[in-house]
């Protein structure tokens, strides 16, 4: 009689765990690659809005990136003080190097359209080392970055590719995820 009662908790905790597919940091793995794909279009297809979409996405990947350090540093049950500021002073740098591009295009030594891809390149260069510290979710989004920005200011038909490689990476993603559940 006992084990009636047990039976439907554990199919409930079952269905629960189901309906959780991914983790907080998957979703936010998801979030910058949508952002990062946006991106990539606004570069490619439009001067107007480029330079201001990188820079509110500096310190989106920030965000994101010191969380996905926070997340490591308590997994691994390590205190180490100087995370918090390591990253705030690489991120600082990286937003340096933005203004730097946007004091160029001001001055005129390059151009707007150009600006974008130097911008994806320096973000994708600071996501690459948060990537080797503390997430390898973000080694593959900086190698997503580089490749299309490399690949988009020679061809610029490009992003539609970029854009199927994702969602198919997505899709393959959240394949691997139910079916370890």
């Amino acid at each position: 009689m006992m084990e009636e009662f047990k039976t439907p908790a554990i199919a409930d905790k079952s269905k629960k765990n189901n309906l959780k597919l991914l983790s907080l940091e998957e979703y936010l793995f998801t979030l910058l690659i949508i952002l990062s794909i946006i991106g990539i279009a606004v570069t490619s297809y439009s001067s107007n809005y480029i330079l201001k979409y990188w820079l509110m996405m500096v310190p989106v990947f920030a965000v994101v990136s010191i969380y996905y350090g926070w997340v490591n540093e308590n997994k691994k049950n390590q205190k180490n003080k100087d995370f918090i500021k390591d990253q705030i002073l690489q991120w600082a740098g990286l937003l340096i190097a933005v203004l730097l591009v946007l004091l160029l295009v001001n001055y005129g030594n390059i151009k707007s359209s150009n600006a974008g891809y130097f911008i994806i390149i320096l973000l994708s260069l600071a996501t690459y080392i948060s990537g080797i510290q503390y997430d390898r979710r973000l080694v593959i989004l900086a190698a997503l970055l580089g490749l299309t920005a490399g690949v988009t200011s020679v061809i610029e038909h490009i992003f539609w590719m970029v854009l199927v490689l994702a969602i198919l990476y997505g899709a393959y993603f959240i394949y691997i995820k139910r079916k370890h559940l």
